[in-house]
């Protein structure tokens, strides 16, 4: 018997419903609250209390493959990988869903509830998309950033099942 729930497991991953193929090392998840603080002049600096102002979502993830739908999701703004997008788009017109799926059998996927879906993720603004091109293996960290959206009436960045 284990000593606790543990839930190791590599996962597979989508974007806008094409596979991402092969990923290496794991997947990374972070979710930045954010908050307003509240300080009065008496207490300096000090924190005496915040005002909760929601929060962000990134997935971190560092793919293994060079693949079109490895291209599309590293740059979303235009067809074209090397030109430039429409400047003034919303990134929610572009955004496509991100699903990371626990492979079969590992204690990821029988523990449950550990399937992610983004329905609005978009390679994050701050991404510095990185890649070498050489006689070497090339590994591509990207950072998707997960949008707000309404799921029946509930806002969320997104979801479990």
């Amino acid at each position: 018997m284990a000593f606790g729930s543990f839930s190791p497991g590599a996962y597979t991953v989508t974007y806008g419903g094409n596979s991402l193929g092969l990923i290496n090392d794991p997947t990374r998840f972070r979710r930045v609250e954010s908050a307003q603080p509240i300080t009065v002049d008496q207490y300096g600096d000090s924190l005496v209390d915040g005002v909760y102002r929601g929060g962000r979502v990134f997935v971190m993830i560092t793919l293994a493959e060079w693949t079109a739908n490895i291209r599309t999701a590293l740059w979303p703004f235009n067809a074209d990988f090397g030109a430039i997008g429409l400047a003034g788009r919303l990134l929610s017109d572009i955004a496509a869903s991100l699903v990371l799926t626990p492979v079969a059998l590992t204690p990821a996927a029988v523990l449950g509830n550990n399937t992610f879906t983004a329905s609005k993720a978009i390679l994050a603004p701050q991404n510095q998309t990185e890649f070498v091109l050489g006689n070497v293996h090339r590994n591509i960290p990207i950072a998707f950033e997960c949008l707000l959206y309404n799921d029946a009436g509930t806002y969320r960045h997104f979801a479990l099942s």
